[in-house]
């Protein structure tokens, strides 16, 4: 499952044709009026059910075909880690995603196990 972060949540791309109550696309395709890689919120369905978004000149467009976008599903908050992106195997960086409680329980293990600058550079961090 490959998961997309869209305005501080996160998503799954699926690979089918787009329905009533699914929200963005990750357009893949090559048309001159869309950015391939770039999401798009889908703003109606048409008489076909065919989602219709706006294209980069304004313009209402519409995807016919479930061949140039992925749909994004929501993923539901488990309170765990999630791995959201990897780089090429040559060097690894990973973004998680952990809850405030999650790092205030790591900083205060930290503390009890000696690790005092690094209890602190993550209570530092929670209060960014």
């Amino acid at each position: 499952m490959e998961t997309v972060m869209h305005e501080g949540k996160a998503y799954k791309k699926v690979e089918r044709h787009a329905k009533e109550g699914d929200k963005f696309v990750l357009y893949t395709g090559g048309s001159a009026l869309l950015t391939g890689g770039k999401i798009y919120e889908i703003k109606r369905f048409d008489y076909a059910g065919d989602p219709q978004i706006i294209d980069d000149d304004g313009d209402e467009y519409d995807l016919c075909t479930s061949a140039y976008y992925s749909v994004l599903e929501p993923v539901e908050s488990s309170g765990t880690i999630t791995v959201l992106s990897v780089t090429p195997p040559t060097e690894k960086t990973y973004t998680l995603v952990v809850s405030d409680s999650f790092l205030a329980k790591a900083a205060e293990a930290l503390a009890k196990a000696g690790n005092d600058a690094l209890s602190e550079l993550i209570t530092e961090i929670r209060q960014q």
